[in-house]
């Protein structure tokens, strides 16, 4: 039986720009805490490959991916690797502001992931990386000028402190909340 997680936030961007932005799988690892690296599976022009960090080590799974844009709806499916399935939708709040909804269904098979989710680990990772998701959006977004976007969307930032990297070794939730 999956276990599923709801996750939304608001973002200060109209919903098209957003939608824009959460369909482009290079930037996730500007805003999912443990994701390293994302990128498409040659001859598979719908599936990526999603690298991470678990407790210090590198893994990876892929998803195949459906996007509707006229509805502003992101549907995946995992390939390999940690089973799960998400649904996500962008609505139009107004002309500069959308609401981003997540739902996950997660296949838990490790005890620490029963365990994250238990004391309501993975849903709280979802909802973080959903707020860096718009905090990233609308520095994007309202960005003065296009250099500045390009810079702020191609640069480096590392969201962990150095707890967070310790707690995210010791109850590795980043599996299961993708």
């Amino acid at each position: 039986m999956a276990d599923v997680v709801r996750a939304e936030t608001d973002v200060a961007a109209s919903a098209d720009t957003t939608f824009k932005w959460f369909t482009d799988f290079s930037h996730y690892p500007r805003f999912m805490r443990s994701v390293e690296q994302v990128f498409p599976v040659d001859g598979h022009p719908d599936r990526f490959q999603f690298v991470y960090t678990l407790a210090g080590i590198p893994r990876r799974y892929s998803i195949d991916v459906t996007t509707d844009p006229q509805r502003r709806t992101l549907d995946w499916v995992s390939a390999n690797g940690p089973r799960h399935r998400g649904h996500a939708v962008v609505n139009t709040d107004g002309p500069d502001s959308a609401t981003l909804t997540l739902e996950l269904e997660l296949e838990l098979e490790e005890l620490t992931e029963r365990i994250a989710q238990a004391l309501g680990l993975i849903t709280t990772r979802a909802r973080a990386d959903l707020r860096r998701f718009a905090k990233f959006v609308e520095d994007v977004h309202h960005a003065a000028d296009p250099a500045e976007a390009k810079e702020i969307a191609d640069g480096e930032t590392s969201h962990r402190t150095p707890l967070q990297w310790l707690f995210d070794t010791v109850f590795p939730t980043d599996e299961s909340s993708h």
